[in-house]
């Protein structure tokens, strides 16, 4: 019975079989955080993402991803990163755990650079940006572009794009990096052009981005716009200061840990 309510609901199934390692290196239940359930609110089949660091976006999706090839015949998933060491990473590290630690079985074969499910046909495929040329020959029904403003050379989309088939499902991910090709699909998806809608996840969605029981003495004009805009707190506030003093580069923080998509 649990099986069967896992096949019809990836939801339920996300939230009551599949298991994660935390921050720490703990096994945990896949309980989706803020900034996952408002991925997943999100409309449409296919999303650009610009998000802030470390939000659960990229495990969310391959959590998703996972469940289809396991419970839908003749899935083709693929997910690119930006080099074969994150790709490689990825696979060993998220793929293959979520899959081996599921509390039910999804019938998932891991091989070299994918999964093999065989009850349903479905593959799901790990690989680099530059690696393979996609779209020659292969029909891909859920491509999982990851940390897209990172790659040099981004010509792979549109091998892909144009060898999605069926009830196709597209995402793009990534933090920001300065002005560049993401940045350009960023702003097309915004003026309505191309296949993506745009989702923006900054960091104060992200529940671990706070520092239980702070106060604050004063408020600097920049955190007073803050409350103002988006309501945060003097925990998410203390978080941000500590956060800040401890970058090498604090310049940076409004790129790796955004409140707006104008700041990232």
């Amino acid at each position: 019975e649990l099986l069967a309510r896992c096949a019809e609901d990836e939801g339920f199934a996300i939230e009551t079989a599949f298991r994660i390692r935390d921050r720490e290196g703990k096994i945990v239940d896949f309980t989706r955080n803020r900034a996952q359930k408002f991925l997943d609110k999100q409309p449409g089949p296919s999303r650009i993402v610009l998000k802030s660091r470390k939000v659960g976006v990229s495990s969310r999706i391959i959590a998703g991803d996972l469940w289809a090839c396991a419970f839908r015949a003749h899935e083709h998933a693929i997910l690119i990163c930006q080099n074969a060491d994150e790709a490689r990473k990825q696979y060993e590290e998220r793929v293959k755990p979520m899959l081996n630690l599921c509390l039910v079985p999804l019938g998932g074969i891991p091989r070299a650079d994918h999964v093999w499910f065989p009850a349903t046909q479905s593959r799901y495929y790990t690989g680099a940006a530059g690696a393979k040329k996609f779209g020659r020959g292969s029909d891909i029904t859920r491509w999982h572009l990851s940390e897209i403003a990172w790659w040099d050379k981004p010509d792979i989309m549109t091998g892909i794009e144009e060898a999605r088939v069926g009830e196709w499902v597209g995402r793009l991910e990534s933090t920001a990096n300065g002005f560049n090709h993401f940045r350009q699909s960023w702003m097309r998806a915004n003026e309505g052009l191309g296949l993506y809608r745009p989702v923006f996840i900054p960091w104060w969605l992200d529940d671990l981005c706070r520092i239980p029981g702070a106060r604050l003495p004063g408020l600097g004009e920049d955190e007073e716009k803050l409350v103002e805009a988006f309501g945060l707190d003097h925990e998410q506030l203390a978080w941000r200061r500590q956060k800040i003093a401890s970058m090498a580069r604090p310049e940076l923080f409004p790129q790796e840990f955004p409140s707006t998509p104008q700041e990232a």
